[in-house]
Parts: structure tokens; C-alpha cells; sequence
């Protein structure tokens, strides 16, 4: 008989994937859904319940548990999805008491990027070390801070919106509802709205590959390089772990982005003893950081 395994769940703004992953980290069933056709009765999270449920039942293996994680701020009993700028219409959800009484395992929720930094870390060998920054430029700018061996939450469970913090001069209204957030222009939603733009009909995923003279590029990284520095200044991490859709674009310029980093970082402390390493994330990065997150939560009982 087969073991236990932990049923992961990505929410993310384009696509949700879910995966049953065994003991040993190994996905041995996965599925991919469009985010958008879960909306289209206006009934998203029990959409999402039902297809969870559908999905942990086909694949007639033993479930010890069930982790899910949203781009979202969530309460800090990691309960309640208090916001969600980038998906419309989750908001202020009591999603783990809705979604508890409905699976006969433990439920947990998390935000997405802790579910990819919790995977970082064990991939990358970082699990004893602190703190660890992991910044993930996708649709948002998305952030983690490991410190102490545990994720910083903050007073409310709303720490680490990197992607949220003012610039000035950027009049930009972010979807969060305040105006000047870095990411609405340091985002990959920016960068799919210049490409769109500039180069109609071309394929976002080529971005860097075929227009690498586009000036708009150096501006683009500049801009992305003052919350990275920021931060790292901060916190004098042990390591930075930085990831994304974007990061992981065919030809994107990473060297040029580590020295603007770089060359804003205090000397000489963090600036020379801090370590870059980029994400090993594959798309279904965030199931598996779901996995080993539920792991964690049950070994604390």
C-alpha cells in the first residue's frame, strides 16, 4: 500500500496547479487549470474546493494532508485571504474554515512565495542558514523573508510586500489600491503591458531574447534593483534566492541585474558578504514548497 502523500495547490493570477507529491518530494500526479476558468460562475473558492477534491480523489492515493498557497496577504493565523490585488474577487475569505470541514486531513494555507522559498531552501542547501531574502518577479514582485528559521509574518500577517513599497515620482494606481507601488513598474505585468504595446502580437517569453537593444530594458532593471537593494540592506541576509516567471525568460540579463544591485549595496557589510542564488524553480515549484510546508506544520504538533 502506497504511503501517505500531501496534496499541493499554486493558486497563481494565470494558472492553478496541483500535485500529489510522495514522501520522497516526487510529484506523482499533477494537473494545470487556467485561474480564470474557476471564475466564471462567480463562485471561485468552491470551485476550487471541488476541483481539489476531484483531483485528490482520481488519483486514489492516501492523503495525509492538503497545502495551498495564494499570491495573496493572509491573516496571520494563516486563516483568512485578506487580499489578493492581482485575481479579482478574493478578498477578506475565511478560506481555511470554509475549506476544513470539507477534507477528512489537515488543511493549511500559506502565501505562494513562502511556498517557494520553503523550496528554495531545501533545494539550494539554505535550510540552516538566516536570514534568507527570496524575491520572485512574476506577475507581481513577490517576497519572502526567512529569519530565525521561520517565515516573518509580521503584527498582522500583511510583512514583506516588497512589491507594495512607494516610489517617487510613479503615479501608477497598483491594483492594492494605493498609487507609486515599485511594481506597476517593475513587475512582469509591466513588462507584458510594454511588450504588448511596443511589439504587438510577439511572444512575451522572447522579450529578452529578441529585443535586448530596447533601452527600456537597462530602465526596467534599474528600477527592479532599488527594492532588491533595499531590502538587502535591511536585513543583511545570508543569501538571496531570486526567482520568477521573469527571471527565468529566455536571455534575461541576470549578471546586469546583479550589478545594479550590487553596486547600491552598503560596503562592506551586506555588500560583501552577501550570496546571490537564483531559483531552481520549475513551474510546479510551489507544490512542492507546499508539500514540505504542510511537513513542517504537522511535525509541530
Amino acid at each position: 500500500m502506497q504511503s501517505a502523500a500531501i496534496l499541493g495547490i499554486d493558486v497563481g493570477g494565470t494558472h492553478i496547479r496541483m500535485g500529489i507529491v510522495d514522501q520522497e518530494f516526487v510529484i506523482i500526479k499533477k494537473k494545470t487549470i487556467l485561474t480564470t476558468s474557476l471564475d466564471d460562475d462567480g463562485n471561485f473558492i468552491q470551485n476550487i474546493i471541488d476541483q481539489s477534491k476531484a483531483f485528490a480523489l482520481s488519483s486514489k492515493i492516501p492523503i495525509s494532508a492538503l497545502c495551498i498557497g495564494f499570491p495573496s496577504v493572509i491573516s496571520k493565523d494563516r486563516a483568512t485571504i485578506i487580499q489578493t490585488p492581482n485575481i479579482p474577487n478574493l478578498d477578506n475569505i475565511a478560506f481555511v474554515h470554509i475549506i476544513s470541514p470539507q477534507f477528512p486531513f489537515p488543511v493549511f494555507m500559506e502565501k505562494d512565495v513562502n511556498l517557494l522559498l520553503r523550496n528554495d531552501i531545501e533545494i539550494l542547501d539554505l535550510k540552516d542558514k538566516n536570514p534568507i531574502l527570496g524575491i520572485y518577479v512574476g506577475t507581481g514582485l513577490g517576497n519572502s523573508v526567512w529569519l530565525g528559521d521561520r517565515f516573518l509574518l509580521g503584527a498582522d500577517g500583511a510583512s514583506c510586500e516588497l512589491g507594495h513599497i512607494p516610489i517617487y515620482g510613479v503615479k501608477e494606481v497598483c491594483p492594492c489600491g494605493n498609487i507609486g507601488c515599485i511594481e506597476t513598474v517593475a513587475s512582469g505585468k509591466r513588462l507584458a503591458a510594454y511588450s504588448a504595446e511596443k511589439y504587438p502580437g510577439a511572444p512575451i517569453g522572447d522579450f529578452f531574447k529578441f529585443h535586448y537593444d530596447d533601452p527600456f530594458i537597462d530602465e526596467f532593471l534599474e528600477l527592479l534593483s532599488f527594492p532588491i537593494a533595499t531590502e538587502i540592506n535591511i536585513f543583511d541576509p545570508y543569501a538571496v534566492v531570486l526567482g520568477g516567471g521573469v527571471l527565468g525568460m529566455s536571455n534575461f540579463p541576470k549578471n546586469l541585474l546583479l550589478d545594479k544591485v550590487t553596486t547600491k549595496l552598503r560596503s562592506p557589510y551586506p555588500k560583501r558578504s552577501v550570496i546571490f542564488r537564483f531559483s531552481e524553480s520549475t513551474h510546479y515549484a510551489g507544490v512542492l514548497g507546499a508539500a514540505r510546508y504542510a511537513l513542517d506544520k504537522m511535525g509541530e504538533k
